[in-house]
């Protein structure tokens, strides 16, 4: 009987921790660099008002391929951590100016 509760428990436990982990996944570093360029960009064009803001996201979502939720656990990733946030943004504005000497390049 112990051992059947102890299976148990495990069981559910472990269950517990893989659905919390797939809720929570965040969007590589990679691609959220490239996902925050597009965003600002679309920022200035569109607007930083809730309404613009929100249709960005979405498309930004559909662009690369994630969800509201993905994002929202990769700002909260960047967030809990001031040395992340600064990290993230070096990698973001060396991406950035290498974006701008690629479209000075092309003709």
């Amino acid at each position: 009987m112990k051992f059947l509760f102890r299976t148990s428990a495990v069981i559910i436990l472990c269950a517990a921790a893989l659905s919390f982990t797939g809720c929570r996944s965040r969007i590589s570093e990679s691609k959220f660099v490239n996902y925050y360029i597009d965003f600002v960009v679309m920022q200035d064009s569109l607007g930083r008002d809730k309404a613009s803001t929100d249709k960005i996201i979405d498309a930004l979502d559909k662009k690369y391929g994630v969800t509201r939720k993905e994002y929202e656990a990769t700002i909260d990733y960047y967030s809990a951590e001031t040395e992340k946030w600064e990290l993230f943004f070096n990698k973001v504005i060396k991406e950035a100016k290498k974006r701008e000497q690629e479209s000075l390049k092309k003709p």
